[in-house]
């Protein structure tokens, strides 16, 4: 776990905690309702 939370990039930052990685979601203004797994989250919207 802790190395994909290690390789998970969104918005060209590299985000090392999964708590901080949730909150700087939530200052972007995006509903992230699904758990953050692998190098990728789903940031507001169903595909």
């Amino acid at each position: 776990m802790n190395r994909e939370i290690m390789n998970i990039h969104h918005v060209g930052h590299v985000v090392t905690n999964r708590e901080a990685a949730m909150e700087h979601y939530r200052r972007l203004g995006l509903n992230v309702h699904r758990q953050i797994s692998g190098a990728s989250a789903t940031c507001g919207r169903d595909t």
